[in-house]
C-alpha cells in the first residue's frame, strides 16, 4: 500500500467519524511515526499505530493477536505482549479512535499538535520524545498550509 492510499483511507475514516481535516492529519502523522505504513507489523497485521492487544478494553475492530511485540515494550511473560491484528487499515484507525474514546478524548479540544500529544501522554499511549514528534507532525502539517490550525 502506498502512503497516498493509506492517507486517503485514514482521512476518509476519520472524516466519517466526525474528525476535522487537521485531526485526520494528526492520525495519519501518528501512523507515519509508528509504522511508516511500510513496517513489518503494518504489512503483516494492518497495524498502523503499533497498537497492542488491550488488557481491558474490548474492541470489535481487532481480528486477533498479531506479531509478538519486543520484550522491551512490555513486562516479561505478559500474555498481552502482542500487537493487535486487523483485517484492514480502516479497522486499525477505528480501533485507535475507539481507544481514545475509551479514555474520554474531547476532540473539540484537539486543535493543536501539542494538545493531541498531551492527551496521548496522559493516557500512556505516547512514550516517545514529544518535541521530536511535534516537530515531525508540524513538518507534515505544513504541507496542508494551515500551520497546524484546525
Amino acid at each position: 500500500m502506498t502512503k497516498a492510499v493509506a492517507m486517503q483511507i485514514i482521512f476518509d475514516t476519520c472524516k466519517g467519524q466526525g474528525l476535522t481535516n487537521f485531526q485526520a492529519a494528526l492520525i495519519y502523522s501518528q501512523g507515519l511515526q509508528e509504522s511508516g505504513y511500510d513496517s513489518h507489523v503494518f504489512e503483516t497485521d494492518n497495524n498502523a499505530f503499533g497498537m497492542k492487544m488491550p488488557k481491558k478494553r474490548v474492541s470489535q475492530y481487532i481480528a486477533g493477536k498479531g506479531l509478538p511485540a519486543p520484550v522491551n515494550e512490555s513486562f516479561p511473560h505478559d500474555p498481552y505482549n502482542f500487537y493487535a491484528r486487523y483485517t484492514s487499515l480502516q479497522n486499525s484507525v477505528l480501533d485507535l479512535l475507539d481507544r481514545h474514546k475509551s479514555f474520554n478524548i474531547n476532540w473539540s479540544t484537539i486543535t493543536t499538535v501539542r494538545a493531541y500529544i498531551d492527551f496521548c501522554i496522559s493516557t500512556h499511549y505516547f512514550q516517545g520524545s514529544p518535541s521530536i514528534y511535534e516537530s515531525n507532525v508540524a513538518h507534515f502539517l505544513a504541507k496542508f498550509g494551515d500551520g497546524g490550525v484546525a
